[in-house]
């Protein structure tokens, strides 16, 4: 008996949590699919956020426009992800020249050691880990 409840109180709360989330949003937050349907937005408040899908990007609103965030952020790409007995490794090229790789320890994620630079980004295990880290 205790497992059947289980399963209908499982079942009810999937249900529930699913059934708030309206289909053109993203987790809550406004999707449309171009720049131009982002005007088409009703009752909308200063310092709300809706993601624009053909830019991939979210925009907030300041009371009069619709503001990209994060505009002038750095691109980046070519994630490289290795892992030792010790440590996981994440490495990322940013922009055209530079890449960073950050290390979790894997007893404690919470910890992590990163190392930047200039020139070929790092993706073997060997390069990763023999970076000096801070």
């Amino acid at each position: 008996m205790k497992k059947i409840t289980l399963i209908v109180l499982m079942l009810l709360s999937y249900y529930v949590g699913f059934s708030q989330v309206d289909s053109s949003s993203l987790m809550g937050i406004p999707m449309v699919t171009n720049l131009s349907e982002i005007t088409t937005l009703t009752a909308v408040n200063k310092g709300q956020v809706a993601y624009v899908d053909t830019e991939k990007s979210l925009y907030i609103y300041n009371g009069t426009d619709w503001a990209k965030i994060l505009d002038n952020s750095p691109k980046i790409t070519n994630e490289t992800l290795r892992e030792d007995s010790n440590f996981i490794y994440v490495s990322v090229k940013i922009e055209a020249n530079n890449w960073m790789v950050t290390r979790y320890h894997k007893n404690d994620i919470n910890v992590e050691t990163i190392a930047m630079g200039v020139g070929v980004q790092p993706t073997t295990l060997s390069s990763i880990s023999a970076l000096t880290y801070n």
